[in-house]
């Protein structure tokens, strides 16, 4: 289970997360919505390594994520995504539209 609790960070005055809090249980699949500068990219880098948070914490399993465990995480960026989710739609009668899925 990925567990992130309290990640705040910001860019001088630019708050870019405030407080995010989720958990992702294994076997879930989980993707990130939201518009330009929603803190997107800066919650994944902060995930993967790449950023520190100014406060809170990212867990797996109950445990902090510390580098060994970081080597074991994927990460899909966006536009691989859609290209992804595509492929997938079409043997399951799922409509994609602008980077949403439709139907079931």
């Amino acid at each position: 289970m990925l567990e992130l609790q309290g990640l705040s960070r910001r860019y001088g005055d630019v708050v870019a997360l405030d407080d995010l809090s989720f958990t992702v249980r294994e076997g879930q699949m989980f993707g990130f919505v939201g518009p330009n500068g929603a803190g997107k990219i800066t919650a994944m880098r902060i995930v993967l390594g790449v950023l520190e948070p100014d406060r809170g914490e990212v867990r797996w399993r109950g445990r902090p994520v510390d580098a060994a465990i970081r080597r074991r995480f994927g990460y899909m960026p966006e536009d691989h995504g859609q290209t992804f989710l595509r492929k997938f739609a079409r043997g399951r009668r799922v409509a994609v539209e602008d980077g949403r899925s439709h139907g079931g």
